[in-house]
């Protein structure tokens, strides 16, 4: 992955699927409950700069924090193995998410 932006009409790879996949999940969770959503995000992403001094060059890392990948830099891997897995993160807090829809204060 060079960290340039897809071009239109092309297939994706499934990795960059992946990566799309991250961001829209994201701002769904984001959108349903975004102080929640926050704190799970940067919990995961501060675990992973601990473990991996590497994190920045992983893919699916800038597609959890929403940060840009440097064009220069480019990233070589793309998502942290085992039990770090962003890709399995975020499927988990996405179905916790959809299972528990967002609070609506009562209006009284």
């Amino acid at each position: 992955m060079e960290g340039k932006n897809f071009e239109a009409g092309k297939k994706l790879t499934k990795e960059q699927e992946e990566v799309e996949e991250v961001r829209i999940q994201v701002r769904y969770i984001r959108g349903q409950d975004a102080a929640r959503a926050n704190k799970l995000i940067a919990d995961f992403g501060t675990a992973l700069m601990e473990k991996y001094p590497d994190y920045e060059d992983y893919a699916l890392y800038h597609a959890l924090s929403g940060s840009g990948i440097n064009p220069e830099r480019g990233v070589s891997k793309h998502d942290f193995p085992g039990e770090d897995s962003v890709v399995e993160f975020m499927k988990k807090t996405f179905d916790e998410f959809v299972k528990t829809p967002p609070r609506i204060p009562s209006i009284d």
